[in-house]
């Protein structure tokens, strides 16, 4: 018997579950390296409340979208930005596009 066309089938079936879980752990890693910036951007944008030229442009360099809401005894920021994944599986499992949120609470 032959035993290299069977190790050859062998992996030809179990090629595209591999593939999945390499491009998957790609698209989650890029998940959370973009949750890390967006943290890094609001505290920025925390710094830099009171210059509106340098909070536009972070946001606007960034992508993203920034909200306020005045709350009891402070105010709060969050920022949100999209982002698409790249693994075809993975939507069925996680929402595409995924969309990332950061808050802070600034008391006074």
């Amino acid at each position: 018997m032959n035993n290299k066309g069977q190790a050859l089938i062998e992996f030809v079936m179990i090629l595209p579950v591999i593939i999945l879980i390499l491009f998957g752990s790609i698209d989650l890693g890029n998940l959370f390296i973009t949750k890390y910036q967006l943290i890094n951007d609001l505290d920025q944008i925390i710094e830099n409340i009171d210059k509106p030229i340098v909070v536009n442009q972070i946001i606007n360099d960034q992508d993203l979208k920034l909200q306020t809401k005045n709350i009891t005894g402070g105010i709060k920021y969050t920022v949100y930005q999209s982002k698409e994944l790249i693994t075809p599986g993975l939507s069925l499992v996680i929402e595409n596009p995924v969309n990332i949120k950061v808050s802070r609470t600034i008391y006074e």
